[in-house]
């Protein structure tokens, strides 16, 4: 009897190892009988051993990929994950001699033998292939049948091939076209390897569209496949489970199926939800946590640099036949190609600012670039450049390597041609009576910003003569990037306003705006500054703003730095989007005018509110503590975001006990803490008192949790009810007092554990200030205290996503926020007592998370940095 010798192949990088290792555990308990590979799309690079695997890793030096480099350079690395394909195909069936080859996406799970595949292939058949769809998606929502026609109507996550007599020419003409032609580049008909397939069966005979619902189970086709357990094994519409397509799932966040779609959650796939929670499990049991995080080794130009190669260097390079010429064999090794090398060759000199490749191919992949620059190579140059600096890092990811060449070539070239910038510019501003928006009036603002950045370059190099000229470019830019027209909130703002002298801003430096007195979140944000500024060594100066704030204002440690008016030539305002109009009614426009205006924005939802977008218009750019809310605002901001954290340092008076505040001085003590001012709804301190109940016992007074609540008063049904809630409990404490700042610092040093199970935050200053005087912290796993929390240096705790269902002031009831899981947090809570070693360690580590990344200087840095960038320091 001849053996028929059958091989499994799977492909990843690095960062994806636990899910081949959870694949081919599935594999081996189906069929043992196969031989697995796996094809490392990557360079081990010293970070794991693969001769430990329990399946054979191939490298892509294997399999003969023609011209290397070239090759992988071409792509990103989705792109190249599926590029290979054919190769390895064609390594295993005429190297390795495999009689019959089955290619499994890594992130699959069998749960059945593949017998319907097997007896296919054993009848004749050249491949087996599995649609996406086998029936109608007749809502609205994603993936429609319109998307999955887009990426190809066959899931080429799973393929199994025989030998067979026209397998050599499938391949080679497949090979043909994955080596130029495997973009996701839906425009033009292209998603990786896949939509090729859709050609297949009219090229080919002997092709089985297997239509088994047991096969390539998942997100786009469980509308159609009812998953049910029966007896511990699973059913789909009554036939066996053979495998579930885990595509998009997260590991380590279950509140969604997949990111790729919108129409399940785990609450409505039946029982189908136990096979993903398993999963998921097994995922992060076989390393998840540890291998994500490794590096892709093809992601950077020359190794010993670091620069990463981005998307649009890799997309310039293959449209683009002169730049693959000057990389030669290695384009690994041609950064400067790339970074810093004009895009036209006739543009070599150095009188002209620098347009990249990179940029080139930016600009013609967007039509709406080319509408707003349409000539590139002449009057709209600067200004494209400029958007570019702008731009380039906050919309695309771009790293410094980047962007400083551009940034140089504009301050050093344009100083020596700056009345000719200025002449054509002006005659392109859309005057201020037009009606203006869009990208028409980010194009006014990018032209703004372009005057503001290098006028103080240019001041010391122009002729006396034209500096007027210099002046009257700036201020008509101003007058253009911010109109009357445009303001949907407020008609009095005038585009050339009268300045009175006493605050025309003869000084470099900061005028600090905002709630710098306010015991409250908003008013501590402003002090953080004020240290971080005071850290970095920039002059500044604080404007006491307290227009409209009800709550307690007598914290006056930087009273010293308090100013009358606005002195300097930049201000930062520590108010939030709704409150920036009615600043600007209140201080007047002489505040604003001829300063570079920055917003330090909170806010704590993924949607920013669309009734506060005219606020924008008032602001050349907004700051923001944390990345979350940097993607929330960056949707809607027609000006720049720039993520700049607060600054955290927690001076402790240590002579306040815990008698002081009438507390247990032997008890383990949790604190938590929320103001009324703000919506209780949202910083969920019921979550954190159910979570305790369900640790402990009411009348074990070795632990105990305290309520700090701030401003109690202001909502006396709720804060009764809190009361209520808790009174069987002889170790929950209650504070119902606004405690000053030395107070606060120190009722959180006397405290053992902070804990928030917030529904989302936008910085979580209470657990970044507790983690800076070295207490264990648990909080919910979402929203910004990510930035700073993670499971090595702090407790964060597993959560849902879902719809608030109603309005709660400016969470509207559409948004979604967290449900933390209050058995991980009471788990969290248990082994925080119980396990000296797990506190300490978190502690530690926690600690100097907080104090090397989030110091004062630190940020201090950051905007220091980002105002010398802009030419305003």
């Amino acid at each position: 009897m001849i053996e028929i010798k059958t091989a499994v192949f799977t492909i990843v990088s690095k960062n994806y190892l636990a899910f081949a290792r959870t694949l081919m555990d599935s594999v081996k308990n189906h069929h043992p009988e196969w031989e697995q590979f796996v094809l490392l799309v990557d360079e081990p690079d010293g970070v794991f051993n693969y001769d430990n695997e329990k399946f054979q890793v191939k490298f892509m030096a294997d399999i003969n990929l023609p011209n290397f480099k070239k090759f992988v350079f071409r792509y990103n690395i989705l792109e190249l994950n599926t590029a290979v394909k054919p190769w390895m195909f064609y390594w295993l069936f005429n190297q390795q001699n495999f009689d019959k080859v089955y290619y499994i996406d890594p992130d699959i799970h069998l749960y059945d033998k593949m017998s319907e595949v097997d007896e296919a292939l054993d009848s004749g058949k050249l491949m087996v292939l599995t649609p996406h769809l086998s029936d109608f998606l007749d809502d609205d929502l994603k993936p429609s049948e319109l998307q999955i026609l887009q990426a190809g109507t066959y899931n080429l996550g799973f393929l199994a091939v025989s030998k067979h007599q026209q397998t050599n020419k499938f391949l080679d003409w497949w090979k043909g076209k994955l080596e130029y032609d495997c973009t996701v580049d839906i425009p033009n008909g292209l998603f990786v390897d896949q939509k090729w397939m859709d050609l297949v069966p009219g090229f080919f005979e002997d092709i089985l569209i297997l239509h088994h619902v047991g096969y390539n189970v998942a997100y786009w086709n469980l509308k159609h496949r009812s998953v049910i357990e029966r007896q511990k094994r699973f059913f789909v519409n009554d036939k066996p489970l053979i495998f579930f397509h885990f595509s998009g799932v997260n590991p380590l966040d279950l509140s969604i199926l997949s990111k790729h779609q919108n129409r399940f959650t785990l609450k409505n796939i039946g029982d189908a939800a136990q096979l993903v929670e398993e999963y998921a499990k097994n995922v992060r049991q076989n390393g998840h946590e540890q291998v994500r995080q490794w590096t892709y080794y093809y992601n950077y130009f020359q190794q010993e640099k670091k620069i990463k190669i981005s998307d649009f260097a890799r997309i310039s390079y293959r449209n683009n036949a002169t730049i693959q010429h000057l990389c030669g064999e290695n384009p690994f090794e041609k950064a400067e190609y790339f970074l810093n090398t004009q895009a036209r060759d006739k543009d070599s000199s150095t009188s002209l600012p620098l347009i990249t490749h990179v940029m080139l191919e930016l600009w013609q992949s967007r039509h709406d670039l080319k509408n707003v620059f349409p000539d590139i190579w002449g009057k709209d140059r600067v200004s494209f450049c400029q958007w570019f600096i702008d731009s380039a890092e906050r919309e695309y990811g771009f790293s410094n390597e980047y962007i400083t060449p551009v940034k140089q070539s504009l301050i050093v070239n344009n100083s020596t041609d700056v009345t000719q910038v200025a002449d054509e510019h002006s005659n392109e501003v859309i005057s201020s009576t037009q009606p203006v928006g869009g990208l028409k009036l980010l194009l006014n603002k990018k032209l703004y910003a372009t005057a503001v950045t290098l006028k103080p370059y240019l001041i010391k190099y122009i002729p006396s003569s034209q500096k007027e000229k210099l002046k009257r470019f700036k201020e008509k830019m101003q007058r253009a990037a911010y109109p009357a027209s445009v303001s949907p909130v407020n008609s009095k703002i005038s585009p050339t306003p009268v300045i009175s002298e006493e605050y025309q801003p003869n000084q470099q430096g900061i005028n600090l705006i905002g709630y710098s007195r306010s015991e409250t979140g908003v008013g501590e944000s402003c002090r953080l500054a004020a240290r971080a500024l005071h850290e970095a060594s920039m002059p500044f100066g604080i404007i006491n703003y307290d227009y409209g704030n009800p709550a307690r204002s007598t914290d006056t440690s930087w009273i010293s730095r308090e100013i009358e008016g606005p002195s300097y030539n930049v201000n930062i305002f520590h108010i939030n989007a709704d409150q920036i109009p009615v600043a600007y009614d209140y201080l007047s426009s002489n505040y604003f005018a001829s300063r570079y205006n920055i917003g330090y924005w909170h806010w704590e939802l993924p949607d920013f509110p669309d009734e506060w977008k005219g606020s924008f218009q008032y602001l050349d750019e907004i700051w923001v503590p944390s990345q979350f809310i940097m993607d929330s605002i960056s949707a809607k901001s027609p000006i720049p975001v720039v993520k700049i954290p607060h600054g955290i340092q927690v001076d402790v008076n240590n002579i306040i006990s815990r008698d002081h505040f009438k507390l247990p001085n032997e008890s383990f003590l949790f604190l938590t803490m929320y103001d009324m001012y703000s919506f209780q709804e949202r910083k969920n301190p019921n979550a954190v008192i159910n979570a305790f109940k369900l640790a402990f016992e009411p009348t074990d007074t070795s632990v105990g949790l305290i309520v700090k609540v701030n401003h109690g008063n202001s909502n006396p049904d709720l804060f009764h009810a809190l009361l209520k809630s808790i009174e069987s409990y002889r170790n929950i404490y209650v504070i119902n007092e606004t405690f000053s700042r030395a107070d606060v610092n120190a009722l959180i040093n006397n405290s053992d554990c902070f804990i928030s199970l917030h529904r989302s935050e936008g910085f979580g200053l209470g657990l970044a200030e507790a983690m800076y005087l070295g207490k264990p912290v648990i909080g919910t796993n979402w929203s910004a205290n990510v930035d700073f929390m993670n499971y090595k240096n702090s407790c964060v705790v597993d959560y849902k996503l879902i719809e608030l269902g109603q309005d709660y002031g400016p969470y509207k009831a559409y948004q979604h926020w967290a449900d933390p899981d209050i058995e991980h947090a009471s788990y969290y809570m248990r082994k925080l007592v119980s396990d000296k070693q797990f506190y300490q360690d978190i502690a530690i580590k926690g600690q100097e998370t907080i104090r090397k990344e989030f110091s004062p200087i630190a940020v201090g840095m950051k905007a220091k940095n980002r105002l010398k960038h802009l030419g305003l320091l």
